[in-house]
């Protein structure tokens, strides 16, 4: 299991954390996490206009690729 250095299971440091999509271990961390590709994780990321988890996941939820 992949584990980042870090994360915090808080609701206060989720809303900080930004995913680094050329860090390779934060790309298998993510994509694992929500359960897509990492080709998908770099999709979200640039079509969510941000880099901040929290806003990336609410991406993937409004075109259902997560529920």
């Amino acid at each position: 299991m992949i584990q980042m250095r870090g994360i915090l299971n808080t609701p206060a440091k989720y809303q900080d954390i930004k995913i680094n999509i050329k860090q390779d271990y934060e790309v298998q961390y993510w994509s694992r996490k929500w359960g897509i590709s990492a080709l998908q994780l770099e999709s979200a990321v640039k079509a969510a206009g941000s880099n901040v988890a929290r806003e990336v996941e609410q991406y993937l939820r409004t075109k259902g690729k997560i529920s």
